[in-house]
């Protein structure tokens, strides 16, 4: 077997079909569904898909979305194909109108950098679980897994697969359409999903900072300012001392503390900068 996808699935059937629709019907591609009706979350989901693949290379997809036309002619290409990760391109819409969305606006712009600044970012800055196919030999010799906790379940997946593949390649073609719900697991909030986003980007950061990768997830911090401008200042403080357990001292958190103002000002250039790569697209 060539390819496994997994899928993983919690949610509205209708969608779910629509996906499976899409998928190439081929005898070097299985397909694998992990049913969530625990809600055990997405990375459970993945890890257990991960336990029956046989694929030669694995890749994700969430059942909300769907690939394109394209995507059987990508597939074929890839049989003889070597590289440990190969990444390939997305555009968004908003379910139920159509219209563009925002959540390939990244994944766009940086498809179209130069060839070492692109795969810098998509080895070490690219979190999403989607426009992936990993080989399956690296996910086991490593023990590559995806977190089970209520959010960013990608961020340790992603980080690991692009620290320690050996070779990876990039596809600017678009094979995957990435469906934006307002109802989307990743847009709901809690206590529980605030603490949880400082504590991944935290373990994230550090990760980069012990192996010399000079990247740094700014949005470590937005938990504790988001809880701050909601006057809920003891949840502020329990995100701080999440990240402090991973491994951060105060100083080195008070210092992102101080600098995320100016942080948020070269991260609203760059939204800047992927909608119009994405306006270019169109």
């Amino acid at each position: 077997m060539k390819f496994s996808l997994i899928i993983p699935h919690h949610g509205d059937d209708r969608l779910l079909d629509r996906l499976l629709k899409s998928i190439p019907d081929r005898d070097d591609l299985e397909t694998i569904v992990i049913r969530d009706d625990k809600a055990k979350g997405a990375g459970w989901a993945r890890n257990k898909g991960l336990e029956h693949a046989v694929g030669e290379y694995v890749l994700f997809a969430d059942s909300d979305d769907y690939f394109t036309s394209g995507f059987y002619q990508l597939l074929d290409e890839l049989q003889t194909e070597t590289a440990d990760i190969i990444f390939f391109n997305a555009h968004s819409i908003t379910e139920g109108t159509g219209k563009p969305s925002w959540r390939a606006d990244r994944l766009n712009w940086i498809m179209k950098q130069p060839a070492d600044r692109r795969e810098f970012f998509l080895r070490h800055t690219f979190t999403e679980p989607w426009c992936h196919i990993v080989r399956h030999s690296l996910i086991e010799q490593y023990g590559i897994r995806f977190d089970e906790g209520p959010m960013l379940e990608d961020v340790a997946f992603t980080t690991m697969a692009g620290y320690h593949a050996q070779t990876i390649k990039a596809d600017s073609r678009v094979f995957y359409c990435i469906c934006d719900r307002a109802e989307s697991n990743g847009k709901r909030l809690s206590d529980e999903r605030l603490v949880t986003h400082s504590k991944v980007l935290a373990k994230a950061n550090l990760f980069n900072k012990i192996h010399a990768i000079n990247y740094y997830h700014i949005r470590m911090v937005y938990p504790v300012f988001y809880c701050m401008t909601h006057w809920n200042w003891s949840l502020a403080l329990k995100c701080c001392r999440t990240i402090i357990k991973e491994g951060y001292t105060w100083p080195q958190l008070t210092y992102r503390l101080l600098t995320f103002p100016f942080s948020v000002i070269g991260w609203t250039y760059r939204k800047w900068c992927y909608a119009r790569a994405r306006e270019e697209n169109t």
